[in-house]
């Protein structure tokens, strides 16, 4: 294919992912949620594939099959171009009709199919509830790929919508015919089950997203079609023993141009990752939080420093101890004062095109090229550690259950991935002790 994909006015990619669930016989995933979100950057930031931001409807958690299907459905009557449905969540066939149900927030496990979502309503809609002239259906769920065997018991309402465009139809790509996988949330760090920004995700969109925004195609096309992504993605699935993916292609949906190649024409990957021309400083507003709380410090510790000061000189004016006796108690004020000087030395954490400068009281750098994996800890006064695992270092073993493991990939990926850390954890502590300089 040529060009860059283009997504006409008219359409709507609908995002729904179901990370946490009332049920307890249905798991919780993290790796759920960060699947919406990664699919979101996708489609919307990495400028591969066309979509605007306001072309996109996330729904996460949703609750209550009969609003959700009514706000779907409404979606798709509004569509004329594309429409791109994903679901991320636990899907299972009904013991009664043998249809694939997606299960949301408040499905009961015992009666899916009348609490969760029957997805012979979505294929419904998908084929004569909507004027859209191309309709994609990405299912990462268990069991998704029986729908397939299903599908061709539909009826026909997109056939005639088929003439309209070169890439008119249905086109339905399935994670797993059956179990598909997904990472437990407290040992993904110990099976590396995470994407190339180091955040867990499920092993189905974990390798579209890698596929799609890392690695792209060697030596294929500068634009991707669905058909062309499809073997590619079996083959990466497949390699790592995981379940077989599945497409389905009605008239010629297949042929939709999905995204732009990550890898250039005649390179094998992007050798170089982007550098910015100046050092960047992660997230001023963390810092600036953390500027007023070491302003109240150091003024607590001037206020020693002070009355240490005062107490000296009043002592060797006015009292008839000794000199040892007279500075014994100021001594004390003074040491205090300077030490809570030094804890309040400015914290700061810079990425720069070579590495990682961390200044808190001296200043550490270390090299891109060093930093094996970065370990976010719970500390046992409930705070946070940041710690920076080095190449040279073995990793901490075993990884504490209530960490989390971020890979070292590429340099825009380290800025978003930092960002993260201050939003989330405030500002870090340098890693090893005592650090290089």
């Amino acid at each position: 294919m040529n060009g860059d994909p283009h997504i006409p006015d008219g359409s709507r990619a609908i995002l729904i992912g179901v990370p946490h669930y009332q049920d307890p016989k249905y798991l919780s995933y993290t790796a759920v949620g960060n699947s919406v979100d990664g699919m979101y950057h996708l489609l919307v930031e990495s400028g591969l594939c066309g979509w605007r931001s306001d072309q996109v409807t996330r729904i996460v958690n949703p609750t209550n099959d009969g609003q959700l299907l009514g706000r779907l459905r409404r979606l798709a009557a509004e569509t004329t171009g594309v429409l791109l449905l994903y679901f991320v969540g636990h899907g299972e066939p009904s013991e009664h009709t043998g249809e694939l149900c997606l299960a949301i927030t408040d499905t009961d496990h015992a009666n899916p199919d009348t609490t969760g979502l029957e997805y012979s309503k979505i294929r419904r809609m998908l084929h004569s509830g909507t004027p859209a002239t191309t309709r994609i259906a990405i299912l990462d769920c268990c069991y998704a790929g029986i729908i397939l065997g299903q599908l061709g018991a539909a009826d026909d309402g997109g056939t005639q919508l088929a003439q309209l465009s070169n890439s008119a139809g249905a086109y339905t790509l399935t994670a797993a015919d059956g179990p598909a996988h997904v990472p437990p949330d407290k040992s993904w760090a110990r099976e590396s089950w995470a994407d190339n920004q180091g955040i867990p995700r499920t092993a189905f969109t974990g390798e579209l997203l890698a596929l799609l925004t890392f690695d792209g195609i060697p030596g294929g096309p500068p634009s991707l079609s669905l058909g062309a992504i499809y073997p590619h993605l079996r083959r990466r699935l497949e390699a790592k023993g995981l379940p077989r993916p599945n497409q389905r292609n009605d008239d010629c949906a297949a042929a939709f141009v999905f995204a732009r190649n990550a890898t250039p024409p005649g390179e094998h990957r992007r050798s170089q990752p982007p550098r910015p021309t100046e050092p960047r400083l992660v997230h001023p507003d963390v810092l600036r939080q953390s500027s007023r709380q070491r302003a109240f410090v150091r003024s607590i510790a001037i206020t020693f420093l002070a009355i240490a000061i005062v107490v000296v000189i009043g002592n060797s004016l006015w009292s008839s101890r000794s000199p040892a006796d007279n500075i014994l108690a100021p001594a004390v004020l003074f040491v205090t004062g300077i030490m809570a000087l030094g804890a309040n030395s400015n914290t700061q954490l810079i990425l720069t095109q070579d590495g990682v400068r961390i200044r808190w009281g001296k200043s550490t750098f270390i090299r891109w090229s060093e930093i094996k994996a970065v370990l976010v800890e719970d500390t046992e006064n409930h705070g946070r550690r940041v710690r920076f695992v080095l190449s040279n270092k073995s990793m901490i073993s075993p990884v504490p259950m209530d960490s989390r493991v971020l890979g070292d990939r590429e340099f825009d990926q380290k800025v978003s991935i930092i960002q993260k850390w201050h939003d989330r954890f405030g500002s870090p502590e340098p890693w090893p002790p005592g650090g290089r300089s």
